[in-house]
């Protein structure tokens, strides 16, 4: 799937003018579910393929704490199902890591943390990649 074809939701509009300089279509969607449905319109509308919600502030199902991150194999609704596409899947893995590559790197600049601790989260973080990634195809 092209980048330009992947609708990006998020939740404020310094995460959607972030998306939309790195070539993504974006609309932010306030940070509530109507906001981030009229996102979704709007984006089917401008010729999405694909849809992601987005946001580095928090999630938009109430219980859902800050950080989480989810990548479901389909999406039901009603009693429809849509499978999701793997490639594309794929691609958010690979977003997951660009964005904590610049999130981390932001927290060293800043002073929060140190490199150390940096390069050992990634180090980590790259050790768990393929594993979960081979659940996920089971």
């Amino acid at each position: 799937m092209e980048r330009g074809k992947i609708g990006i939701i998020t939740g404020l509009t310094a995460e959607a003018r972030w998306l939309r300089e790195a070539g993504f279509m974006v609309q932010a969607g306030g940070g509530t579910p109507l906001g981030a449905e009229r996102a979704a319109q709007a984006l089917v509308r401008e010729g999405a393929q694909g849809l992601i919600s987005f946001g580095l502030a928090g999630g938009l199902k109430p219980g859902l704490s800050p950080g989480s991150i989810l990548v479901p194999p389909a999406v039901i609704e009603g009693t429809r199902t849509y499978i999701c596409d793997f490639a594309l899947m794929e691609f958010l893995g690979g977003l997951v890591i660009v964005f904590t590559i610049w999130y981390g790197g932001w927290c060293v600049i800043s002073g929060t943390t140190t490199p150390g601790a940096f390069f050992s989260f990634i180090a980590a973080l790259l050790m768990l990649y393929e594993p979960v990634k081979r659940i996920n195809k089971t």
